[in-house]
Formats: C-alpha cells, sequence, structure tokens
C-alpha cells in the first residue's frame, strides 16, 4: 500500500534545506568565534587581582571611611570607598585624587574624602603633603581609624617616630599591623621624646621639657630613659623632691651600682 502524501519523503529537497542550515550555524559560530578572539586581543589580559602599590603601604591603608565618626552622604562614601578599592590601591593615584576632588566639591567638609587625597599623597611619597593633609583631619577627629592609620605610616615613613609611635599605639586593638608596629618603634620613640626633654631643658624652656616629660611617664614609666629625663629636668628646676624620686628610681633600676646618685640620695634625705 502506497504511503499517504504527509508521510511521504522529498529527498533532494530536504538534503538541500538541511545543507544550507548546517553551512548557516557553521558560519555564524566561526562569527562568534572570531569576534570573542578580536575583543579578548583589544581588552589584552585582565588586570592582576590585588593592591599594585608597596606591600609596605597596605597594612596601613584601609577604605577611608573606616572609622569615621561623623554622619555623611552614604553616597559619596561609597563613591570615596571604591575609589579606594579600584584607583589608589591600584596604583592609579591621578584618577584616585580626581575623584576625591569631585567629592570635595559636593560636600567640602567630607573627611574620608580628605584621608583619600591624604593616602594617594602617601602613596606617591609626598610625605609633607601627606602629614599635613592627614594631621588636618586627626585635629578634627582624633580617634577616626582610617586617617590615623595612614598619618602614623606617613610619619614612620619621614624619620619622626614618635609621631608615629603616638598615633600606632592608641590604635593597637583596631589594627594589627599597627599593634606590630608600635613595639618595634617604642624603644626609638622614646629615645626621640627623651632628646626633646634633654633639649627644652638646655634651652631653658621647663614647661616645654615637662610636657615631653609627660609623654615619656605615659610611654614608659619607670623605664632608664624616663627616669633620666626627670632627673635633667628636677635639677633643672631646683626640684629637690623631684630629683630624689628620680634618684631613687634610678638606683632601684639601671644604676644601683651608682656611688654619686647613691650618695645624693643621702643629701636629698637629710
Amino acid at each position: 500500500m502506497p504511503s499517504p502524501p504527509s508521510a511521504q519523503r522529498r529527498p533532494a529537497r530536504s538534503g538541500v534545506r538541511g545543507a544550507a542550515s548546517g553551512r548557516a550555524r557553521a558560519a555564524w559560530v566561526a562569527g562568534a568565534a572570531a569576534a570573542l578572539i578580536a575583543g579578548c586581543a583589544s581588552k589584552g589580559p585582565p588586570p592582576p587581582s590585588g593592591p599594585r602599590i608597596d606591600r609596605d603601604d597596605v597594612a596601613y591603608l584601609v577604605a577611608p571611611s573606616t572609622g569615621f565618626p561623623a554622619t555623611a552622604s552614604p553616597d559619596l562614601l561609597r563613591k570615596v570607598d571604591a575609589a579606594f578599592e579600584s584607583k589608589l590601591l591600584q596604583g592609579d593615584l591621578t584618577a584616585a585624587v580626581g575623584i576625591a576632588d569631585a567629592v570635595l566639591a559636593v560636600d567640602p567638609e567630607l573627611a574620608p574624602a580628605e584621608v583619600l587625597r591624604g593616602q594617594a599623597r602617601l602613596v606617591a611619597r609626598d610625605l609633607a603633603a601627606a602629614r599635613a593633609t592627614l594631621d588636618d583631619v586627626i585635629r578634627r577627629y582624633p580617634d577616626y581609624t582610617a586617617a590615623a592609620l595612614a598619618a602614623a605610616h606617613a610619619a614612620d615613613l619621614d624619620a619622626d617616630p614618635a609621631a608615629a609611635y603616638a598615633l600606632f599605639r592608641r590604635f593597637t586593638r583596631a589594627s594589627p599591623a599597627a599593634l606590630d608596629r608600635a613595639g618595634e618603634l617604642h624603644q626609638a620613640a622614646v629615645s626621640a621624646v627623651a632628646a626633646q626633654v634633654e633639649d627644652a631643658v638646655g634651652k631653658g624652656r621647663l614647661d616645654e621639657a615637662r610636657q615631653s616629660l609627660a609623654t615619656l611617664e605615659e610611654w614608659a614609666p619607670g623605664e632608664q630613659a624616663t627616669l633620666e629625663a626627670a632627673l635633667g629636668l628636677a635639677r633643672a628646676a631646683g626640684d629637690k623632691a623631684a630629683e630624689l624620686s628620680a634618684v631613687r628610681g634610678l638606683l632601684a633600676s639601671a644604676r644601683s651600682g651608682d656611688e654619686v646618685l647613691f650618695e645624693r640620695r643621702g643629701e636629698l634625705e637629710l
């Protein structure tokens, strides 16, 4: 029995249509592949992940809004933090500063934008400008983490261990890097402030010497450098009670065998 018309096959026409369809699909795939290859070639390899700035800087650079204690526009804060991540950490300092400037044009009081600007200057090793920018922010917001960490690192790079230590030690809970660096800087910072006391005493600026000594007594109570500084200031000021206290402290620790101090203690105790 012959097949019904709907089931009859037309080999010639079907073959032509299948071949045409196959050629069209192959052409489309080839074109798409060519476009993809061309696109990759024009864009180049993807940028490396992670920061592209000095490794020593990274530990002390955090998003500019970190620890900012005031209220500000969430959109502007997001813009500043995004510029930090996508521009500053990738080494595009010009773009980072440009975004900071644009944000400050909208809100001249937005400290995180100033911090971003200061961070960029730090990375560029314009240390004087970085410190001026960041220190101005810290005067307004003393407990502002992002500003303090960057300012401390800038002072450290600028060979100012006392200023760096003063900031690092206040933020040891907020930053493991600050805790580590504060420990490393302790002796250098104490020596620097002790030298400030000696210099002020030598120039007769006793009030200035007292301020520096107060810092030493906070940072290094009972340490030899502090006791020696206290002794020098006490003698310059004619304060026998303070001199006796310093002498006793030194005899009980670093200068226990010092006969001159032992004799002076006896004189002061009379």
